[in-house]
């Protein structure tokens, strides 16, 4: 059975904490890459995520490639990793490029980005307005992905520090109340962090809104951020004056669990709730624009709990709303862009009706 495909957002490198719950319904699910790269980036796919691939469940597309550049930007990005305590630390800043809401510290509005443009041969008076948008904002999603990197580094880092530390203080746990907060601490999200999402979803928006190749066809969108959800949503609630329709709110496996062989696990699910995932493509396609019946509901958290026990392999939940004949290149660019921004989109972009979702814990 067919399924509709699903673009996945701010994200650009694939994650199997996302990809596992949602391989069942969507198909295959999209990830926009900030420049052209190889299928399967060395370092970048866990061995379960390279198995969704070769299954074709996931793909890569690129909205503003570079072409004969693609060289120099390479380049750039290898001269970023190099430095990165000083250009990545500034980057970072929400004064970069106007890319934040307001300039802060002493530098000059984009002046670190122009400095490692110019220092490559990338001109600004040399090319237009939306070329070199697009270059600031595959510099910053490059920059995002080399901090996901690094997280994930230091996440299996830390684990090791709980675990050793778990072994050392249960003792004193049972004799006290003393709680050794040390790593909890360092797990704890910052203002810095919410900053760089919201810098990542402004970059983000301008490669899928302005790049030339954006996958046209696509009418869901799926996020783990419920921020960016909220964004949209009042943008779509102030244009069009009224508040996109939830049309599901779906229970999913967080995880395989214990099982040996995870994506043949998950297959036979899939094939067990065809059902269910029939009526919800009808209700995306608009061929039934009727909700999704309870009988049909039930049928699929049966079918959940007999494969992936709550219990076992947890549980999150896709919540799904419709939003009515928008321009998706325009609702991404009033959300997160600029005013500046809105004038480099092409006049009149197609409208259709999309759905947007947030795919969260439980």
């Amino acid at each position: 059975m067919k399924r509709h495909s699903a673009l996945l957002f701010p994200d650009t490198v694939p994650d199997e904490q996302v990809l596992y719950p949602l391989v069942p319904v969507f198909q295959p699910l999209v990830y926009c890459r900030p420049v052209e790269s190889e299928p399967l980036p060395a370092g970048e796919c866990s061995p379960l995520c390279a198995e969704f691939f070769h299954e074709a469940f996931w793909q890569q597309v690129v909205p503003a490639p570079l072409g004969p550049e693609r060289e120099r930007f390479q380049r750039l990005v290898s001269d970023l990793r190099q430095r990165g305590d000083d250009y990545a630390a500034q980057l970072t800043h929400l004064s970069l490029a106007g890319m934040g809401s307001s300039a802060k510290g002493t530098e000059t509005k984009g002046s670190i980005l122009s400095a490692l443009l110019g220092s490559h041969g990338i001109q600004q008076d040399r090319r237009d307005g939306r070329e070199m948008v697009l270059w600031q904002s595959r510099l910053i999603l490059m920059l995002g992905e080399f901090f996901d990197e690094n997280q994930r580094q230091l996440s299996g880092e830390m684990k090791k520090i709980r675990d050793r530390e778990k072994g050392i203080l249960d003792e004193l746990r049972r004799e006290s109340e003393y709680s050794y907060t040390l790593t909890q601490q360092l797990f704890t999200g910052s203002a810095e962090e919410g900053d760089q999402q919201r810098l990542r979803l402004s970059a983000w928006a301008r490669i899928f809104a302005l790049g030339e190749d954006s996958p046209e066809n696509c009418r869901v969108f799926i996020t783990g951020n419920n921020d960016a959800y909220e964004r949209l949503a009042e943008v779509y609630e102030r244009d069009c004056g009224n508040f996109p329709e939830q049309v599901v709110s779906l229970p999913l496996p967080a995880g395989a669990g214990e099982v040996e062989r995870p994506l043949a696990h998950l297959q036979k699910f899939s094939a067990e709730a065809e059902d269910y995932i029939a009526r919800l493509s009808m209700l995306i396609d608009g061929s039934n624009r009727e909700p999704v019946l309870p009988a049909a509901e039930e049928a699929w958290e049966h079918q959940l709990e007999r494969y992936f026990p709550a219990a076992d392999c947890g549980r999150k939940v896709l919540r799904l709303c419709r939003f009515d004949r928008v321009s998706v290149r325009r609702l991404f660019l009033d959300g997160f862009g600029h005013d500046d921004d809105k004038k480099l989109l092409e006049p009149n972009p197609a409208a259709a009706d999309i759905f947007i979702g947030v795919l969260s814990a439980r």
